[in-house]
């Protein structure tokens, strides 16, 4: 690059995984977008469903990115295990170009089979944890105190860059797979220049840096609460 390269434009990791989401939140909805508008498209049954599914992650990404801006971590839990079935859903298409026809139409009983977490555990998808995917379904799924660490006065800078760091790789992950997709395709010859740049930048500066960001899962470690002091919830019996 001629101007300042990505990694002096950033002071600190927390700065490159922002400038990322933000970045990804914009270049999956302009990318899904154009990818379900084109139009000559070779197959629109897989061009719906490509760019449907980049569409869903930009919301998703977006949506955490406010939320975490707003000291809203816990909410931002179940976006993020969806991400992560979104992740698992866009490298299954890179590896079977009928997981996306099939997923275009699929019925609700057929999607909860098929994307039954075992389900899903069993599938061997390129780059996908099914291990971590497991911490989202601990935090996300029934409620229960693992989230209690991201609870308002229990949130803290760990648990923040924790999250941010998660929905990072996230993001690099869905827009690596999203290119082995579209690059593929005839029709979708120019539409990955769309975002290309700046996602391009925003990734350097992130993996330039690296993950100095606790696990989800240590972060998700739920701190022993403390005992209340002795005496205090006992109750006075009338007289």
């Amino acid at each position: 690059m001629n101007e300042r390269t990505a990694a002096d434009r950033v002071a600190s990791g927390p700065t490159a995984r922002d400038w990322l989401c933000r970045e990804a939140g914009v270049a999956f909805a302009d990318l899904g977008a154009a990818v379900v508008r084109h139009p000559i498209a070779e197959h629109d049954a897989f061009r719906a469903a490509v760019g449907e599914a980049l569409l869903l992650a930009g919301e998703l990404v977006r949506g955490s990115v406010v939320l975490l801006a707003a000291g809203r971590q816990a909410a931002v839990l179940p976006l993020l295990r969806q991400l992560a079935e979104i992740e698992h859903l866009a490298g299954w298409f890179t590896q079977d170009r009928d997981a996306a026809l099939w997923w275009r139409t699929a019925s609700a009983d057929e999607l909860a089979a098929r994307l039954d977490p075992d389900a899903m555990a069993r599938r061997v998808v390129t780059g996908w944890s099914p291990e971590e995917y497991g911490v989202h379904l601990v935090l996300a799924g029934p409620p229960g105190p693992a989230a209690r660490r991201f609870l308002p006065g229990q949130a803290d800078d760990v648990s923040a860059g924790a999250l941010e760091d998660d929905l990072a790789q996230h993001c690099a992950a869905i827009w690596s797979a999203a290119l082995v997709v579209l690059d593929g395709q005839p029709w979708s010859r120019d539409l990955a220049g769309i975002a290309r740049r700046g996602m391009g930048q925003a990734l350097e500066a992130w993996r330039s840096y690296g993950s100095q960001a606790p696990s989800l899962a240590w972060a998700s470690t739920p701190p022993i609460p403390e005992p209340p002091p002795r005496g205090r919830l006992r109750w006075r019996r009338r007289r």
